[in-house]
């Protein structure tokens, strides 16, 4: 066990080290793979010492949450998502900020089906209460309500528009036919 966690502290001592020199991680779907499975090992062997070890302060991991959704890398993503569901949620703030954060993945992703049960089950983690967890899935459903009703009322006035112009165009075109007429 003790060799297993060598090599995962490597990689992430690794992945600070470059994240210190580029103020970026770069994070491959093998290592965000490797990490997952390491970490889903130690959880399953509760071994806690490993991960505390392996597995960043709340903080960090959101910010490297956040850099791989905005390059689009899905499958780091997910790999990333589980591995939020490990995390240790016993700095208030940083369990605030990620609810924050698996909130607004909720409603921005492009492709949101695509993490919606990794994102809720991260959510149940972070929640403290099940009526928290009720209020931010509800929360998050409204939003998404209101970006789909803007989105269907800036469709309905673009038709709207499109067939004016079109009617004045078929107006134009009697006028000029039955001039020539």
């Amino acid at each position: 066990l003790k060799e297993t966690v060598i090599p995962s502290r490597i990689l992430f001592e690794q992945l600070k080290k470059e994240a210190e020199e580029t103020n970026k991680v770069e994070l491959s779907p093998e290592q965000a793979m490797y990490w997952r499975c390491l970490v889903q090992y130690f959880v399953e062997h509760k071994n806690h010492d490993a991960l505390e070890q392996i597995l960043p302060n709340i903080t960090e991991f959101c910010e490297l949450m956040i850099q791989y959704k905005g390059q689009e890398e899905d499958f780091i993503v997910q790999q990333l998502l589980i591995l939020a569901q490990h995390l240790d949620y016993a700095d208030e703030v940083g369990r605030r900020n990620m609810k924050k954060l698996l909130c607004k993945f909720l409603v921005t992703f492009d492709e949101a089906e695509t993490h919606v049960t990794e994102l809720i089950k991260a959510l149940v983690v972070v929640e403290i209460s099940e009526d928290e967890l009720r209020n931010s899935i509800v929360n998050a459903v409204e939003e998404l309500v209101a970006q789909m009703n803007e989105i269907i009322l800036y469709t309905s006035t673009a038709d709207l528009m499109r067939d004016d112009d079109e009617d004045d165009v078929d107006d134009e075109d009697k006028k000029s036919y039955n001039n020539e007429q």
